[in-house]
């Protein structure tokens, strides 16, 4: 490996960035390979959680329903 990066080094500059450009797109294809291979699996059971969470508007409702009996036990 050192061997390899003298003899990067030794290159001209703009083969070092051909080089760089290279192994960084091939490095970020296999980053985002991984990532849509694994997409799937991340999501498998996302509906049926979704379906049985509660809603935003219900969650709301409920904290105003509390705050204002709050406020009316308060003002009792």
């Amino acid at each position: 490996m050192h061997k390899l990066i003298n003899k990067v080094r030794n290159k001209p500059e703009p083969v070092r960035r051909h080089i760089i450009l290279i192994v960084s797109l091939a490095i970020t294809g296999i980053i985002v390979l991984f990532w849509v291979f694994t997409l799937p699996y991340r999501f498998s059971g996302s509906k049926e959680e979704l379906k049985k969470s509660i809603k935003p508007f219900e969650l709301l409702k409920q904290e105003v329903s509390n705050t204002i009996t709050g406020i009316g036990d308060t003002i009792r």
